[in-house]
């Protein structure tokens, strides 16, 4: 019996030949098999810290492009005071609304609008007084003494 495992036809085989040779140069190349081991993790650390930065550049990425795609709808722009009201508080803003030709017959609200609208109203719950000082007028319920 002979000590290798491989039938005779691997010897002539030049493929078998090539990877042998090939696995040869690596070893002498990163000092035996330690070494390129010690390279593959280094590799593999490499190539998720690549993912991992791939991954939060996508979301970057696709946040961003959610805030600046926008559908602008069209039609004359007006300009229109609107009123969120809490308890406590009214905030007046500045809005532009659009009067679609499909339908005059009244002003519309943009979807951006619509979302900035919301957070005020939060805001205005909250009593985040300074926020929505920064975004319109503020009228605050003062209640009477007796």
């Amino acid at each position: 019996m002979t000590d290798n495992p491989r039938p005779a036809e691997e010897d002539n085989d030049p493929i078998v030949a090539e990877v042998h040779a090939a696995r040869q140069k690596l070893l002498e190349q990163y000092g035996g098999i330690e070494g390129y081991l010690l390279h593959v993790r280094e590799l593999d650390a490499q190539r998720h810290a690549r993912a991992r930065d791939l991954a939060e550049q996508r979301e970057a990425d696709e946040a961003q492009a959610s805030k600046s795609v926008t559908m602008r709808t069209p039609g004359k722009r007006v300009k229109r005071i609107r009123y969120i009201q809490t308890a406590k508080l009214i905030v007046a803003v500045d809005t532009e609304m659009v009067i679609p030709p499909s339908d005059s017959s009244e002003p519309c609200l943009e979807p951006e609008t619509v979302a900035l609208l919301r957070d005020i109203r939060q805001h205005a719950e909250a009593g985040d007084i300074p926020w929505l000082q920064s975004r319109g007028k503020v009228y605050q319920l003062i209640e009477a003494t007796s």
